[in-house]
């Protein structure tokens, strides 16, 4: 992700260690960890793993909804 290392993306991204993180405007940072993970085909398919086991268990369809559904009741 591109973007502030404090953001909720940043967050999630560690949380469940599915990604890289760079502050906006540091294209060598960037391109450094393109070159690292690009080198370690075995980290970014783990990486791409846990992306899709937070997906399925945090956000899914049924899980927004479910979600959805409380705030609206908890506002009534």
């Amino acid at each position: 992700a591109v973007g502030d290392d404090a953001g909720e993306i940043a967050r999630l991204v560690r949380r469940h260690d599915c990604g890289l993180q760079v502050i906006p405007g540091d294209g060598a940072a960037f391109a450094a960890q393109v070159l690292a993970h690009r080198a370690d085909r075995g980290r970014l398919e783990a990486m791409g793993g846990n992306a899709r086991r937070m997906i399925d268990e945090h956000y899914s369809r049924t899980g927004a909804f479910e979600n959805w559904g409380k705030a609206l009741s908890d506002q009534l």
